[in-house]
């Protein structure tokens, strides 16, 4: 169940979303996953906390000093944070299942797969665009999702390492691209606030 948003906090969250760096985050992971058959498994898990690391540093040091920081109080705070951690274990499962299974290390049906994999982005994308009043969200969920349900009829012609670098990695460079040209343009169209945000 997820906690009921007031009219505040949800602007509060689109504002920060107007920095491009949650766009940036969908598109690499798109990357990541069009990738997953050319790179070790250290590399990938070592990219992946590299963009949490990075996504982290710029929004601590570069989107809040722009636009100050939202802290919701007690009980709220802690049920939010339960939230994340829920959506981000269940994600990080539903990784780890597909690239397993498009590496062969588990059997699914590939059919069934990308059915169950389609239908999972598009859940975990809708309720977080809607949740967090992240629009372009729904885009991203349902290209992704068309990606998937797709990408066992592209497969025949390109081959399974080509095909997810096509499928995967196109909509990926472009959607990171926005979301830098995004960013870029956050930087320099909001000023540093010169107050501690963090104490106000």
């Amino acid at each position: 169940m997820l906690p009921e948003m007031k009219p505040i906090e949800k602007e509060a969250s689109k504002m920060m979303m107007k920095d491009g760096l949650a766009d940036i985050a969908v598109g690499l992971f798109a990357i990541f996953i069009s990738l997953s058959q050319y790179v070790s498994p250290l590399i990938k898990y070592g990219l992946i906390i590299g963009a949490v690391g990075l996504y982290v540093y710029l929004k601590k040091n570069i989107t809040y000093p722009r636009i100050g920081y939202v802290k919701f109080a007690g009980s709220r705070e802690k049920a939010f944070r339960k939230m994340n951690l829920k959506f981000m274990m269940f994600t990080v499962f539903f990784v780890i299942v597909v690239i397993m299974s498009r590496g062969g290390i588990i059997n699914l049906p590939e059919e069934g797969l990308s059915v169950l994999a389609a239908g999972v982005i598009l859940g975990i994308t809708f309720v977080l665009a809607r949740y967090l009043n992240f629009k372009r969200l729904y885009v991203y969920g349902a290209i992704f999702a068309l990606v998937e349900v797709s990408f066992n009829y592209v497969l025949p012609i390109l081959g399974e390492p080509l095909a997810l670098l096509v499928m995967f990695g196109i909509p990926g460079v472009a959607i990171t691209s926005l979301g830098v040209y995004t960013f870029i343009r956050f930087v320099r169209n909001n000023e540093r606030i010169e107050a501690d945000y963090e104490d106000q």
